[in-house]
C-alpha cells in the first residue's frame, strides 16, 4: 500500500496535465488514446496501472472502453474504467459542484 502512494504522490502530478484534456469527437480515437497512454506509462515506470475515462458528453450511447487492434493472427485488447457524467442524476452532481 505505500508503494501506492508513493507512486501517486510522484508520479500523477507529473501526468495530470497532459492527461486530462477534452475528447472531441472526430479528433481521434478515445479507446486507442487510452491504450497508449497506459502503454507509456507502464513502460516507462515498471508500474501497474489503471485508467479512468470520465464522459461529460451530452450522447447517452457514447461508451467507449475497449480498445482491440488485430493483424495477421497476432491481436491486442485492452479494456478501461469509464464514468458517464450522464449517469448521475443532477442532485449528485449539484452535491458535488458545490464543495
Amino acid at each position: 500500500m505505500a508503494s501506492c502512494v508513493i507512486y501517486c504522490s510522484d508520479v500523477l502530478p507529473l501526468f495530470l496535465k497532459s492527461l486530462i484534456y477534452r475528447n472531441h469527437k472526430g479528433k481521434g480515437d478515445l479507446a486507442e488514446r487510452m491504450f497508449r497512454y497506459f502503454y507509456k506509462i507502464s513502460d516507462r515506470y515498471k508500474v501497474s496501472v489503471t485508467a479512468v475515462a470520465i464522459l461529460a458528453d451530452g450522447n447517452k450511447n457514447y461508451r467507449p472502453k475497449l480498445y482491440v487492434q488485430e493483424f495477421m493472427g497476432t491481436s491486442l485488447r485492452y479494456s478501461f474504467n469509464s464514468y458517464k457524467i450522464l449517469d448521475q442524476d443532477e442532485s449528485t452532481i449539484d452535491v458535488l459542484i458545490a464543495r
